[in-house]
């Protein structure tokens, strides 16, 4: 609809609307069109039928004008913004986010919270701001702006999750205005044309830029491997923990994508090629994919960085390959433990470590640990697989209880010792906020805990949180039994995340692909998909929303302001690899309650060819 045509349609409804009540105005057509608009003002403008006004949920807010004074952009002289409302400590935390759903929105407000008079008072509360979407509906000139017009030194927190990255002079104004300011940087090369050449600035750039950079704090890389050797990335970041002296927070992740073909991007950092480098003392270190265990060079791959391999590959006699260094007998954990502080380390998360990893980071070696994650699974070279006691005897080991541990992939016997022996140690439920004890990488939720040593830890947890838990298909769900009672009589649980087998793991037999049951199902469901599907009996939308209000009603304390269920491996649902026969149904129900009330969300649908 035109611009023109809308203003004449609101001022010809305008004087009805005003007639109208509250509940009316929200319901009326004309003022549901515009509903993604996001400007506020007071209740009384429209009362005295000023134009321009519509109610969002309990917000009255004000529709944009056309203007000269940003060409392309709709801006209104006398837009007052949300500060005829009362100004609270939500103005301490902007997000500034890029989308096409969004854009105009976003472009039109922050240019009125950079030049409008009004914003003034907004603009002296931000402490953090959280820029997001997508780089095609990017104006990175306006961000730039906004830091700009912030007083020097207000700005505590900037976290840049823009898939794409921070211009050098936006880090540069950070960095000389706020310079007690803490930079969270996301990277993921997937955005970046992975598959392009390697010697492409944009492959590698959004890393470069961060080092020797004083305001990084945070920095969370997700680097995916395919058949195409890559070296750039972990070089970077290297030189990255070598040059920020600041940064205390990292999380590196490593996927290999290349298939059955083998790799030649490493997965350990070349310390040797800087044996006198120093890393700054991190707080947080997340490891998924990273060996640990290699060797201090990082691995055979880092001596064909510089080669020219195509020509290699055309005339090896021409071309000499490149030797490796001798082994100096040390490990990527060893030179790291050298090369930094690792007293500081609070958080750990490790995925499939071995039995060496965990022995070395025991005792005295993480002081001030106080969260933990670890994940179980096979390795594939020769140091080890972790097992139950070696995970007991590392979480035990060290001077500080727990507040946090999240475990993956081990057995029931391993979840059941653990609670045992936590049980066994007052002071080791002290402090516990939150615990997790799940599937690692099949994720199908086939490793419940014994029940009543659960009801017993959440009882004897004065200050549990959240609990992410497998329970069984059969466990009964009434809240008079043991488990789900001690989620009502806890009075500190507000979140739960239960994770249940796929109702059709009970009747594998079926899913053979020889089976005339098998076909019948996958016909039945290619033909009605989700809606026309078979319904899990026991875990749908009606139990669940059930279940949620039964707990919610009995609860004592806090109130349950969520629950999750997982019905098999729902994450999983797209990666079926070479178990494309298996049709699994997998569902994912979240119920959740604030103060506009309760709703639950989720589907059911199946793992299919």
């Amino acid at each position: 609809m035109p611009i023109l045509h809308r203003f004449i349609v609101l001022f010809l409804v305008l004087p009805h609307l005003i007639l109208l009540g509250r509940e009316e105005i929200r319901r009326h057509p004309i003022v549901r069109e515009y509903s993604t608009a996001h400007y506020f003002s007071s209740e009384r403008a429209i009362r005295q039928g000023r134009p321009g006004y519509y109610f969002e949920g309990n917000i009255l807010k004000r529709l944009p004008f056309a203007n000269d004074k940003f060409p392309g952009i709709p801006y209104d002289e006398g837009f007052e913004g949300p500060l005829l409302g009362p100004i609270d400590d939500s103005w301490t935390n902007l997000k500034i986010e890029f989308s096409k759903d969004r854009a105009e929105f976003t472009r039109y407000w922050w240019k009125w919270f950079i030049y409008s008079a009004n914003a003034e008072r907004s603009r002296d509360l931000v402490k953090e701001i959280h820029i997001t979407g997508e780089m095609r509906y990017a104006h990175l000139d306006l961000v730039e702006a906004v830091f700009r017009k912030i007083k020097q030194d207000q700005l505590k927190v900037v976290r840049w999750d823009l898939p794409g990255p921070i211009p050098k002079s936006t880090l540069k104004i950070l960095e000389e205005r706020y310079s007690n300011c803490r930079l969270y940087y996301s990277f993921n090369n997937i955005h970046f044309g992975y598959s392009q050449s390697l010697h492409a600035p944009q492959h590698f750039h959004s890393l470069q830029v961060l080092i020797s950079s004083t305001i990084l704090y945070s920095l969370r890389v997700e680097l995916h491997y395919t058949y195409k050797a890559e070296y750039n990335h972990l070089t970077h970041l290297f030189s990255i923990l070598s040059t920020a002296p600041n940064m205390r927070e990292l999380e590196l992740i490593i996927h290999d994508l290349h298939g059955c073909e083998s790799t030649s991007s490493p997965f350990a950092f070349n310390f040797l090629a800087q044996p006198s480098v120093r890393f700054p003392p991190l707080e947080v270190l997340k490891l998924d994919g990273y060996d640990l265990e290699e060797r201090a060079d990082g691995g055979n791959t880092w001596i064909w960085e510089y080669l020219d391999q195509q020509a290699f590959n055309q005339d090896p006699d021409l071309i000499p390959p490149p030797t490796r260094k001798p082994d100096d007998g040390r490990t990527s954990l060893d030179a790291w433990m050298e090369v930094m502080d690792w007293s500081h380390i609070q958080t750990l998360e490790l995925f499939m470590p071995s039995k060496k990893t965990l022995a070395k980071l025991s005792g005295s070696a993480l002081p001030a640990l106080t969260k933990v994650q670890l994940n179980h699974g096979p390795r594939t070279n020769t140091d080890g697989n972790t097992d139950g006691d070696d995970a007991l005897s590392f979480l035990t080991s060290h001077p500080l209880p727990l507040e946090s541990l999240s475990l993956g992939g081990f057995d029931i016997r391993t979840g059941n010792a653990i609670l045992e022996n936590f049980l066994s140690r007052e002071e080791s439920v002290q402090n516990m906020t939150h615990f997790a004890f799940r599937d690692s990488t099949t994720n199908e939720n086939q490793v419940p805990l014994n029940e009543s040593l659960l009801a017993e830890f959440i009882r004897r947890s004065p200050k549990l949180d959240s609990l992410d838990i497998n329970i069984r298909r059969d466990t009964n769900m009434l809240v008079d039994e043991v488990l789900f009672t001690s989620f009502t009589l806890s009075p500190t649980v507000t979140r739960l995340t239960l994770r249940i087998p796929s109702p059709d793991r009970e009747n594998e037999w079926w899913m053979n692909h020889n089976n005339a049951r098998y076909h019948y199902l996958l016909d039945r469901y290619r033909t009605f998909k989700d809606i026309g599907d078979e319904t899990d009996a026991i875990f749908n939308k009606n139990t669940v929303v059930k279940i949620f209000q039964q707990i919610r009603s009995r609860k004592v304390g806090k109130e349950l302001e969520e629950i999750e269920f997982y019905v098999g491996n729902w994450d999983g649902r797209w990666e079926r690899g070479m178990l494309s026969n298996i049709i699994l149904r997998v569902a994912y129900w979240k119920c959740s309650a604030n103060w506009e009330g309760e709703k639950c969300e989720g589907n059911q649908t199946r793992i299919t060819e």
